[in-house]
Formats: structure tokens, C-alpha cells, sequence
């Protein structure tokens, strides 16, 4: 969408120069500086260029002036948010609320022993225009929120102008987290506030709580096959039916489930097995389990539309966003 700030911003998290902002006396030269508008009083004088940006397009600007260098924030991360490699992930594990201020004065979703989303946002992801917004938070002093399905998190994350993490950026932003029950949320049989462990369960980027707390939904979707819990299937697929652990020399218990396995759908306790459905990939393992939580945990028994009180998830986002809110 084109704003009346001159910028475009792209679905990805990307902000991308639209238009030039510059004195008059300057609309001749081609190409005009990163000067960008924002909306606001225009100053004498100021004239805004669109593409193809020649001279005779210059009109009036009705804007401040401000330099694109001057809107983007250190790394390209926003303050919530950690540098990995070539993106940007959210610092803590997601709070969803109705205030897209994330100062923890709203309405949060997603903490209590059901799932009390609004009706507006079922577990399908189908989502009525007038469906008021909620919003991932990366923020402190707050649990986690659970009962989001796939479509849930797509959509919070988009919200907030993110998006959810792929299995790829989520296993790169978790390098070096501890695989301890000491030093993550592993085994405290509820989820804890997002900053808890946050001086001994961080990745070497500074990415907190990538072990335990809360499974984590990724983007990426799988094939499924037979569940390992059913006992009579175990009967007759054998092996590929059961947990699977990874190889000795890998040294470590963290547990690989569902990957030959169908998928759960609906919210706990009301939900099922179901054969034909895909599976998303989560990650972390949650505050339920001990030792077989983990970096290297993964799980892919979920179809994208299972709620459960420890799924959560975080978000990410490409670097060099605005650093002011999201214009919708």
C-alpha cells in the first residue's frame, strides 16, 4: 500500500522508499537523497517525488522531512527483537494482546487454563474483516500465551508486521541455549514469565527461552503419516510409529515426534487424530517436559489448526523496518 508518508511498506517487514523528499531548489537533481515524508506540517518549499522521479512530477509536500537513516534502529532490529544472521527475531517468546503498544497495559489472550480468544479468531484462521487485531508482543514481566494455533500466530505476527519464524531461522537463533533443566524451563509444570531464565536459558545471539517454556509454532509444514501413540497402529508400523531419538553421537535425549505420525486438531480436550492433515513443525519442547526438551527438540504430530495451553510461538522479521509503529 502507498502511504501519504511516501513509504511502501512490504508484507516481508521491509520498508522500501517510495517517493523522495527534498527542497525545491533540489527537485532537479535526480536521484533525490533517502530523505522520506512523514506525515505532519510541510515546511516552505518541500516537494515530494514519485516515481519516475523527473523533475516535473515534484508537487507539494505535506510532510516533515526526515532522513530514512534516521527511522532505522542500530542493527535493523527493533528494540524487542535480536539480530541473527540476516534477520531479525523476536527477543522473547510471544504475549498476545489488543494493544499493539506491547506495554502490558491491555487485554492479553492465551494465559488461563481454555482457550479465551475471541470467537473473531478461530482456530481455522478465518478471520472476519471486522475482527479487531491482536498483536505479538516480545515483552518481560509476562507468560508466555498458549492456545494459538498455526493460523493464530500467522496471523499476530502479521499484525504486529512480522511474520512467524521458519524452522531454519528458528534453529539458527538457538545455537548455543543451554540443553539444561537448570538453566531453561523445563520441567516447572507451567509456563513462566518470558524473562525468568533470561540469564542462563539465552542462544549466543541473545535469543531467551528457545528451550522449554512453551512449544513453538515455525512456518514450516510436513507430510504426516501414523501416530506413535496409538497402540494399535504401533502393532503394525513398527518402528517408525515410536519416538524417535536422535543418534548417540549427537549427545543428546532431545525427542523427534510425529514425523511419521498423523496430526492433532481442534482444542484440548476436545481434539483428535486425523489422518490426511498436514503438521507444522514446532519447536523448544515446553515447561511440561524435563530432559526432552531442547534445541534439537521438534515435534510434528500438530495440523495448523490444534490449540493447546503450551503452544506459543515468536515472530520475525526483515531488518531495517521503521522504527515508529506499523502504518496501516
Amino acid at each position: 500500500m502507498i502511504m501519504n508518508a511516501s513509504i511502501w511498506i512490504g508484507l516481508a517487514g521491509s520498508a522500501m522508499l517510495f517517493a523522495g523528499c527534498g527542497s525545491a531548489s533540489a527537485a532537479a537533481d535526480i536521484p533525490v537523497s533517502d530523505d522520506v515524508c512523514l506525515p505532519g506540517p510541510a515546511s516552505p518549499g518541500d516537494v515530494c517525488q514519485s516515481p519516475p522521479l523527473e523533475p516535473d512530477t515534484a508537487q507539494p509536500c505535506d510532510c516533515d522531512p526526515v532522513r530514512l537513516s534516521d527511522l532505522m534502529v542500530g542493527d535493523g532490529c527493533s528494540d524487542e527483537m535480536v539480530r541473527v544472521a540476516d534477520y531479525c527475531i523476536d527477543r522473547y517468546e510471544a504475549s498476545v494482546w489488543d494493544d499493539r503498544q506491547c506495554d502490558g497495559l491491555g487485554t492479553q489472550f492465551g494465559v488461563g487454563e481454555v482457550d479465551n480468544y475471541p470467537a473473531s479468531w478461530p482456530v481455522t484462521g478465518q478471520y472476519s474483516d471486522e475482527a479487531d487485531a491482536l498483536y505479538a508482543c516480545s515483552i518481560t514481566g509476562v507468560r508466555p500465551s498458549g492456545w494459538t494455533t498455526y493460523f493464530r500466530a500467522v496471523a499476530a505476527c502479521a499484525e504486529s508486521g512480522k511474520r512467524l519464524c521458519t524452522n531454519q531461522q528458528w534453529q539458527i537463533a538457538a545455537l548455543g541455549t543451554p540443553d539444561s533443566v537448570d538453566a531453561c524451563p523445563v520441567g516447572t509444570g507451567e509456563a513462566v514469565e518470558t524473562d525468568s531464565y533470561a540469564t542462563t536459558c539465552r542462544s549466543r545471539w541473545g535469543v531467551v527461552g528457545m528451550v522449554g517454556n512453551m512449544q513453538e509454532w515455525t512456518a514450516d509444514w510436513v507430510i504426516n503419516g501414523v501416530a506413535w501413540y496409538d497402540g494399535a497402529t504401533q502393532e503394525t508400523a513398527g518402528a517408525a510409529a515410536v519416538p524417535a531419538e536422535w543418534p548417540a553421537f549427537v549427545g543428546t535425549d532431545d525427542r523427534v515426534r510425529g514425523v511419521n505420525g498423523n496430526a492433532f486438531a481442534g482444542v484440548t480436550p476436545e481434539f483428535g487424530f486425523f489422518n490426511g492433515l498436514p503438521s507444522v513443525l514446532m519447536r523448544s519442547g515446553s515447561y511440561s517436559q524435563t530432559t526432552h526438551a531442547g534445541a534439537l527438540y521438534l515435534n510434528a504430530n500438530n495440523s495448523p489448526v490444534v490449540a493447546f495451553r503450551s503452544g506459543g510461538f515468536r515472530c520475525c522479521a526483515t531488518p531495517w523496518t521503521l522504527s515508529g509503529a506499523w502504518l496501516r
